[in-house]
């Protein structure tokens, strides 16, 4: 997985099985996230094979607190697209 910024946004490419195995990796890259937002997270999820557990609770986090815009969605996600989008970013 990647992040970096972008203009005024950041960009986070996930790949692979997100999963409770890469709770790790994911919890490093919201940390990345952390040190670069503005406004703004852009999740490109092309590459994801799948979201589970500490994917999923990713992705809640990011919209709980910024603005998130998701990406190439896979189709296990749709589904559950209108609940995440009824999560508004904490007010500060």
């Amino acid at each position: 997985m990647s992040v970096q910024r972008v203009g005024t946004q950041v960009v986070v490419r996930l790949y692979g099985h997100l999963d409770d195995r890469v709770a790790e990796c994911l919890a490093e890259a919201m940390s990345d996230v952390e040190s670069m937002v503005l406004s703004r997270v852009v999740v490109d999820l092309d590459e994801v094979d799948s979201i589970e557990g500490a994917g999923l609770d990713f992705i809640v986090g990011l919209h709980r607190r910024w603005k998130v815009r998701l990406l190439n969605t896979p189709n296990q996600l749709r589904g559950r697209i209108p609940r995440l989008a009824t999560v508004r970013p904490a007010e500060g």
